[in-house]
């Protein structure tokens, strides 16, 4: 009995050794990925700067043509600087200043607030009389529901809201499987995410690129916009979204 000990303690041992081994593989593959994820960020942004220079070389130096069409098939996104070098906002302003011309005023035809209002959803805001206040004041009767009176019209805006979507799946087992010692697992499927290792939804990204391109706004002003709102989120992060989002979705159209 006591010949076996010995033996029994070495494979304990082994045993031992090797979940250590096997944790050491998993640090060390985490460590790889994260050294790959930091590269691949880095070749990103080295690849955004090299963008942003050969685009200010170009409109610096380049004749009045070429600087119009250095940036099509480009993301160039110049509030990767720093700020106060590029506005991008302003810098269009700028341009776009026409002499002031005098003219009429003249009404549109056709226009009316039903027109304008008529594709937007509406909801009603009633305003009634308490329990109390329905009992007549002169000999305590109770009053009787007559109508309601339009007063007005008000348009009222939402501002945008930020939330946290946590994405499970469910899993389900067919027990009369389990007991004859077989396994049957369902797993319900799940969309897969618009890019991987990130929370950007589809809706984070169409925003950010609408403000961007649409409504010419910065990605520094769109992350202080974030950040009112309760998300701490750099414009590195910003323009990250939106080159990867091309590189995977938009290219392949193009």
């Amino acid at each position: 009995m006591s010949s076996n000990n010995p033996t029994a303690a070495l494979l304990e041992a082994i045993k031992e050794l090797n979940k250590v081994i096997e944790s050491l593989n998993k640090q060390l593959q985490q460590k790889e990925e994260e050294a790959a994820r930091i590269q691949k960020e880095r070749d990103l942004e080295i690849k955004l700067l090299r963008e942003q220079i050969e685009y200010f070389k170009k409109q610096k130096f380049g004749p009045k043509s070429e600087k119009t069409s250095v940036i099509t098939g480009q993301l160039v996104m110049p509030e990767v600087l720093e700020r106060g070098q590029f506005d991008e906002a302003e810098e269009s302003a700028e341009e776009d200043v026409l002499p002031e011309i005098t003219t009429k005023k003249k009404t549109r035809k056709g226009y009316s607030r039903e027109k304008v209002l008529a594709s937007l959803p509406t909801e009603e805001r009633i305003y009634g009389l308490s329990e109390e206040d329905k009992v007549c004041s002169v000999d305590g009767s109770k009053l009787s529901y007559v109508g309601k009176k339009y007063l007005r019209a008000e348009i009222e805006y939402i501002p945008a809201t930020v939330k946290v979507i946590h994405v499970y799946k469910e899993n389900w087992e067919c027990r009369t499987c389990r007991a004859a010692e077989r396994s049957y697992i369902q797993e319900a499927s799940v969309p897969q995410p618009l890019l991987q290792h990130s929370m950007a939804s589809p809706s984070s990204v169409a925003w950010t690129m609408y403000q961007k391109y649409v409504n010419h706004l910065p990605l520094y002003r769109q992350s202080k916009d974030w950040s009112n709102l309760g998300l701490e989120i750099s414009r590195g992060t910003l323009s990250s979204w939106i080159i990867k989002t091309a590189d995977e979705y938009l290219k392949p159209v193009v």
